[in-house]
């Protein structure tokens, strides 16, 4: 018995030492892991700076803009004189609900790239010594090389495939920030750090980003998703509610596919969806449109939708014209454009979407005082308070818990909405 019994303390022994090595192996790690989380820390707070100077040059070409300033700077240099034939004096011009950033495009160098010496062994040895000054090329030459980019941005197809791209991007940073416990950042601030990370040359992501807000200008009257992507850079939306929008042009498309299915049981497949493509890139009939808005809104929001859409219809005698048909009993066969139709339901949606949020915007306008879309804990804790006052202090503290689990102080309104407008 007393054998068995040091044999089990021999045992037991082991078990601990084993248990004691493999604690300070997990200990190792932890602390590596600690490590690196204060190395990220460091490069984000360096990344934000760069942003922040990026801002701040993005301003200085606004301002180069200014014929003021430029008449200023000629008087000083002793240079005031006419310009050459075919050169243009530089037009003044802002974006002010963007906090004034530059909007056109920069045809000057603003420096060398941020942190050159860690991006210097990702790039060519040409690129180094461009950033060193050695044998630096013309400004023609250097500029033009975001010049294909900043021309394609100025289509919108070009804007929304960057947009799309900038969304991905997005997405996945949020993914890495949720699983390193580091802050979120906003739409307008990852705009900044997607372009840097892509191209890593400081002229160039001043002359793309001057490229998409003004493309963003241009064109958000006529597509809503630049619409929305403008209004998330300006803190005007919350960054899911473009899931809200996606979600509705795929219902409407799956209702039309429904009508025509019931319209035409016996189709096959593939005949029905050229039916429905064409529909699509064309036009729909009144009565296919009201199924459609009927099936998706209540019956105040569908009279409403139904009496708007009511002047967007195409006319029967210039739709019918020529084509020899009985032009009698046609009311019912007037055509919208798919387009039309489905651009007054994005704008239906996204303004009933602003009016839900405006005293949400309005108290959280209030706490950021720099408008940069973010607030302190405290602030987190001041807006639940003012959102939520049906809440004791331990239903506000598990709130404030729940918009800043990690107590990283910081708070996106996108993060914000989600939580207190979830329901």
């Amino acid at each position: 018995a007393a054998s068995q019994m040091t044999q089990q303390l021999q045992a037991a022994e082991r078990a601990r030492a084993e248990a004691e090595r493999k604690a300070a192996v997990l200990e190792d790690r932890l602390s590596d892991m600690l490590r690196a989380g204060q190395k990220l820390e460091v490069e984000l707070e360096q990344t934000r700076e760069e942003l922040n100077a990026m801002r701040g040059d993005l301003e200085d070409e606004r301002n180069r803009g200014d014929p003021r300033y430029n008449s200023a700077r000629r008087e000083d240099e002793g240079l005031s004189r006419s310009p050459s034939p075919g050169r243009s004096v530089p037009r003044a011009s802002s974006y002010a609900s963007i906090h004034g950033y530059a909007e056109r495009r920069s045809t000057r160098s603003v420096g060398p790239p941020l942190h050159t010496e860690r991006r210097a062994a990702m790039r060519s040895s040409s690129e180094v010594r461009e950033s060193r000054g050695e044998d630096r090329p013309p400004m023609s030459s250097r500029t033009a090389v975001g010049a294909p980019l900043t021309a394609r941005l100025g289509t919108l197809r070009g804007l929304r495939e960057q947009i799309g791209e900038i969304y991905a991007s997005k997405l996945k940073y949020d993914e890495r920030c949720l699983a390193s416990k580091i802050p979120r950042e906003t739409m307008e601030q990852h705009m900044y750090t997607y372009l840097w990370r892509k191209h890593g040359l400081k002229h160039i992501v001043v002359e793309n980003a001057s490229s998409i807000l003004q493309g963003v200008q241009k064109h958000s009257s006529g597509d809503n998703d630049v619409l929305v992507f403008g209004k998330i850079l300006r803190h005007e939306v919350d960054e899911e509610f473009r899931f809200v929008q996606q979600q509705l042009k795929d219902t409407a498309r799956e209702l039309l596919r429904v009508l025509l299915r019931g319209k035409y049981p016996h189709k096959p497949e593939p005949a029905l969806q050229t039916m429905l493509d064409k529909r699509m890139n064309g036009t729909i009939d009144d009565l296919e449109a009201q199924e459609v808005v009927r099936y998706m809104y209540n019956d105040s929001d569908a009279d409403a939708i139904l009496d708007g859409l009511s002047s967007e219809f195409l006319p029967i005698e210039r739709q019918w014209q020529g084509r020899g048909e009985d032009l009698m009993n046609l009311e019912s066969r007037r055509r919208l454009d798919y387009g039309r139709f489905l651009h007054y339901l994005l704008t239906f949606q996204l303004q009933g979407h602003e009016r839900f949020l405006l005293p949400f915007l309005e108290e959280f306008r209030r706490l950021d005082e720099d408008r940069d879309g973010v607030i302190d804990r405290d602030g987190v804790q001041e807006l639940v308070q003012g959102i939520r006052p049906e809440l004791d202090q331990v239903g506000v503290r598990e709130t404030v818990d729940m918009i800043d689990p990690n107590g990283l102080s910081r708070a996106t309104l996108s993060t914000c909405v989600a939580v207190l407008c979830e329901n």
